[in-house]
């Protein structure tokens, strides 16, 4: 969903998923084409063009930060705000998330109404959880009229982050409605509606989801939360192993099938799962404390503490 103008959040989970980038095509090459042909209209010399090309593809970010550099010192091109956008991304994409912010503010500052922009700030926002800023640039970018079925998914997203469930769930439908096939929002929306037990409703939207997306695995996880809540636990614990069977590194499945075993006190196979999960996401204070919790409770009784 991030732009590059490059590209799509998260799924965001639950997360949702922090954030991973799905290009966009069809917008790089609005935006690139944009760019060549106030270029080529305003006679920069041929050599330049080697910068530009840099700076707008999307294989090397190293490649694409120095191009972008390049064009902006060089003080040729028209659309500052753009090369800013686009090194901003390949900032973020290396992690270089204080880097990113400020080329995005830049961007911002050089043209008020770039709505890119401030959609890549909000997903950068939302990234490091300073949800009440991601709120902001996503409201700014809908009242300015460019409100797509992202954008909507991606405030929901923030509202529901931030408690507000209602108006989270009325951000998704508008995204729905807008984009009837968005199953990113119809899975959000199920972890809403989890989250207010309406158990039902929610299982009805990760089907939807998987109808239109049988390979959507989040949303089969999710799917697999609610059955516990159902109280249906051993074939939540068989859905769940089967995605773990087909993706061994999908932390969630392993996060959701060690839940599943806590409400059955299989406290010993939660405890693997959630140390798999560890592995695969180090340092994760979730975990660690799932952890610190289940291996207080699993020691061995008629062992007697030190003083």
């Amino acid at each position: 969903m991030r732009y590059s103008t490059t590209s799509l959040a998260l799924q965001l989970l639950p997360v949702p998923a922090p954030v991973k980038r799905v290009h966009s095509a069809l917008l790089m090459c609005l935006v690139v084409a944009s760019l060549s042909t106030s270029l080529v209209a305003s006679g920069v010399p041929k050599a330049a063009a080697s910068s530009l090309d840099d700076c707008t593809q999307t294989d090397d970010m190293h490649r694409v930060i120095a191009g972008c550099t390049r064009v902006a010192e060089e003080g040729w091109v028209t659309q500052l705000a753009m090369v800013l956008n686009n090194r901003g991304n390949a900032y973020e994409a290396l992690d270089h998330l204080d880097q990113a912010a400020r080329d995005y503010d830049q961007a911002i500052a050089l043209n008020p109404h770039y709505a890119t922009a401030y959609f890549n700030r909000g997903l950068l926002h939302a990234r490091r959880e300073q949800f009440d800023r991601a709120l902001s640039d996503f409201t700014i970018l809908i009242d300015m009229g460019e409100g797509s079925p992202r954008a909507y998914h991606m405030r929901g997203y923030v509202y529901e982050k931030l408690g507000q469930f209602d108006l989270a769930i009325a951000d998704f439908n508008i995204a729905l409605a807008l984009d009837p096939g968005f199953v990113q929002s119809l899975n959000n929306r199920g972890v809403v509606l989890r989250k207010t037990r309406e158990f039902q409703r929610a299982l009805a939207d990760f089907d939807a989801a998987l109808a239109l997306d049988p390979a959507y695995v989040l949303a089969r996880t999710n799917r697999s939360r609610v059955l516990v809540d159902l109280d249906k636990v051993d074939q939540a614990i068989d859905e769940l192993t089967a995605i773990v069977d087909l993706r061994p590194r999908f932390v969630e499945a392993y996060l959701a099938r060690a839940e599943a075993y806590e409400r059955l006190a299989r406290r010993v196979e939660a405890l693997a799962d959630y140390r798999r999960a560890l592995e695969l996401a180090p340092s994760n204070p979730r975990i660690v404390g799932h952890i610190a919790r289940l291996e207080v409770r699993t020691e061995p009784e008629g062992v007697e503490k030190g003083n």
